[in-house]
């Protein structure tokens, strides 16, 4: 969603409130506008593209002033976005369509690159999930913006699936609209599971969130250093906390027991047909599980089977301990093949 906003705002700008003839803001007008730039966004038109003459003179007439419109000889603008976070970005969203000779065609973002209307990125990456329709999107710059394509972006992999990392606590229930059904059968446990974050690693991943803002942001404008500082502390408490919340694990092997009904259904199914169900082509289809690969061998990935002298409080133990990163509750082995690639490469 966040990379999708900084999207609409390198496509159209930063509008401004719509004004009547006496100076006050036009309300309706205004919503009609921003309904606008949505549409302008979603478009596939080559004319509604960032770079049309048409998008930019949108931009000039519609919106604050914005970086790459400067006329010729002007002084540069700074960027409108000084800092996005990202939470494991995946390219897949939203509901499939059925191509005729191809399969399932998962919609992904519409601009999937880090326009120049945005200064740095942080973007924290799953090395445990595992499910193959949500790929990792990493980010990287536009050939078209005269910059490197890794320009002012950070991303570290991190231990944990999706839901761990951005602290996803959800039932599928919710997905089909929810409203008086859902409270209706969130009242039977057995009609209704939800899915529990890892909360250790979801807090490994907001520190270091938290610790790049606070580098970046030395002064708190836009959040207190002291309040940063105090969440830093707090996260550190929560993940050697004796209490510590540790969830769920990888459920995507088992994720029919997590829909609706779907004990019940999953015990139908293995009566039947014993585990066969689960290597039906069909099944396959929607939940085909397949390691992540980390590409680089120079990335920054988090090792957490070693010790992190950086938590406060843990005593030497490793994140693998404190979160229970073991090969039964997250099989993926995504890290594991990373190091052996770094070690086959001499590194």
């Amino acid at each position: 969603m966040v990379r999708s906003v900084a999207g609409m705002i390198n496509n159209c700008g930063i509008v401004k409130r719509v004004l009547k003839a006496d100076g006050t803001v036009d309300d309706a007008e205004t919503d009609l506008l921003c309904r606008q730039v949505y549409r302008i966004y979603r478009s596939k038109d080559p004319i509604n593209c960032p770079h049309s003459s048409q998008s930019k003179q949108f931009r000039q007439h519609a919106s604050w002033p914005l970086i790459g419109d400067e006329e010729d000889g002007a002084p540069g603008l700074l960027p409108p976005v000084k800092f996005l976070g990202l939470f494991d970005t995946v390219g897949s969203l939203g509901i499939p369509d059925f191509v005729g000779g191809v399969g399932l065609d998962w919609p992904k973002f519409h601009d999937q690159q880090v326009s120049t209307v945005v200064e740095l990125v942080y973007h924290a990456m799953s090395l445990h999930d595992d499910f193959y329709i949500f790929p990792p999107c990493l980010a990287e710059r536009s050939h078209r913006s005269g910059r490197p394509v890794d320009y002012g972006i950070t991303q570290k992999w991190f231990p944990g699936v999706h839901y761990d990392l951005g602290r996803q606590r959800f039932k599928f229930l919710r997905m089909f609209g929810g409203g008086w059904l859902e409270r209706l059968l969130a009242r039977w446990s057995w009609a209704s599971k939800v899915i529990e974050p890892n909360q250790v690693l979801s807090d490994l991943v907001l520190k270091w969130m938290l610790e790049a803002i606070k580098v970046n942001d030395p002064t708190g404008q836009v959040i207190s250093t002291e309040r940063v500082g105090e969440e830093i502390t707090a996260a550190d408490q929560r993940m050697v906390s004796e209490n510590r919340q540790i969830g769920d694990g990888d459920v995507y092997r088992n994720i029919v027991a997590y829909a609706p009904f779907g004990s019940a259904i999953v015990g139908l199914l293995t009566g039947l047909f014993g585990t066969r169900w689960q290597t039906n082509q069909l099944y396959q289809l929607f939940f085909a599980l397949r390691d992540r690969l980390i590409a680089d061998p120079d990335a920054h990935v988090y090792r957490y089977m070693d010790a992190d002298a950086s938590i406060v409080g843990s005593e030497n133990q490793r994140i693998e301990e404190l979160a229970e990163v073991t090969p039964a509750r997250y099989p993926s082995q995504t890290y594991q093949a990373w190091r052996l690639k770094r070690r086959l490469l001499g590194y």
